[in-house]
C-alpha cells in the first residue's frame, strides 16, 4: 500500500509539473539575439540569461542562450520557443559550466554573472544586443 501510495505520488507530482510547464507559454515573445566579445574576440561557449525585472508574479523566467564560436546567440524561453519578455533585464553571463567534459572554471569578472552590472531593454519584434566584455 505504500509503495502504491508514493508511485501515485510522484505521477501526479510528475503529472502536475508537466502542466505547468505546458502552460508557461511567454505569449508576445520578443526575439534576442547578438555577439558577446571578451577584449575584442570572440566569446565561445558562454551562456548567457536574460532576467526580467518587471515581470509580473509567474512570468519571471529567464531566457538563456550560448555563443557559438563567433560568439553570436539567440535567445530561447523553452527548449521549443524561442525569444524574451519585452521589458528591463538583468542580464549574466558565464563561461562556467558542468558538463560531459567536465566542470570549467569561469573566465569573466564576477560583475558580468554572480554580480552582473549588466542590464538590457527589450522591446518588442527582433532585438539585437551585443556585449563587449573585457576580463580586467
Amino acid at each position: 500500500m505504500i509503495i502504491r501510495l508514493d508511485r501515485a505520488v510522484a505521477w501526479t507530482t510528475a503529472f502536475l509539473a508537466l502542466v505547468f510547464i505546458g502552460g508557461c507559454g511567454g505569449g508576445d515573445l520578443a526575439q534576442v539575439s547578438g555577439t558577446v566579445t571578451l577584449d575584442g574576440q570572440p566569446l565561445e561557449g558562454a551562456q548567457v540569461s536574460f532576467w526580467p525585472l518587471d515581470a509580473e508574479a509567474g512570468s519571471d523566467r529567464p531566457s538563456a542562450g550560448v555563443t557559438d564560436g563567433s560568439g553570436q546567440y539567440r535567445l530561447m524561453y523553452t527548449a521549443e520557443e524561442p525569444g524574451v519578455l519585452p521589458g528591463r533585464h538583468k542580464v549574466e553571463i558565464s563561461t562556467a559550466s558542468g558538463g560531459e567534459e567536465g566542470p570549467k572554471a569561469e573566465r569573466l569578472p564576477p560583475r558580468y554573472n554572480t554580480n552582473t552590472e549588466l542590464t538590457a531593454e527589450v522591446t518588442s519584434g527582433r532585438n539585437t544586443l551585443d556585449f563587449e566584455l573585457t576580463s580586467q
